[in-house]
């Protein structure tokens, strides 16, 4: 059930929305960030989400994840994507900064300190990742997004080991 609190925010799940973000998204985005919250919540070992390009899959996830650090306060967060599009998440989040209330941090492992101690959302390259993958300390309330996950399709890559080593945990 879905309940509304006096700021128009929608309550489900114990996860907040904002009513503005609410309206940002269209019916398809909610529906993937509520169901991600319930997987996640459920002790669920992934989600996929495979909109078609353009159709809001980085404001998906920023909302998931906007609802549960809100919830979670310490919650630990890695977005692992291409080199290529560190800046535009790192832009996402900046454009959304007024409605999306998550706290981001750049991947320079000594700068890692905040995020271990506070909690938040660490963006870093596929490549990055794998170097510095035993730096994170990815635990069962580390939540790990992969953007562009065709990477980890051949179980024989380098990528695909990595990322296996760092997830012997639920998320």
């Amino acid at each position: 059930a879905v309940r509304v609190d006096d700021s128009g925010a929608h309550w489900k799940l114990g996860f907040r929305m904002s009513q503005m973000l609410r309206l940002w998204l269209k019916e398809h985005q909610r529906e993937a960030a509520d169901m991600c919250l319930n997987v996640l919540l459920n002790g669920g070992h992934g989600i996929l989400v495979a909109h078609g390009m353009g159709l809001g899959k980085t404001l998906t996830t920023l909302a998931t994840l906007e609802a549960w650090t809100h919830r979670f306060k310490q919650a630990r967060v890695i977005v692992c994507c291409p080199n290529s599009v560190i800046h535009q998440w790192g832009g996402e989040v900046a454009n959304w900064e007024a409605t999306i209330t998550i706290d981001s941090y750049a991947i320079i492992v000594r700068l890692l300190r905040p995020w271990f101690k506070h909690g938040g959302v660490v963006i870093v390259g596929h490549d990055q990742f794998k170097r510095t993958h035993e730096h994170f300390a990815i635990d069962k309330n580390t939540v790990l997004v992969v953007d562009e996950a065709h990477v980890l399709k051949q179980d024989t890559t380098d990528s695909y080991k990595v990322f296996a080593e760092s997830l012997r945990t639920n998320r």
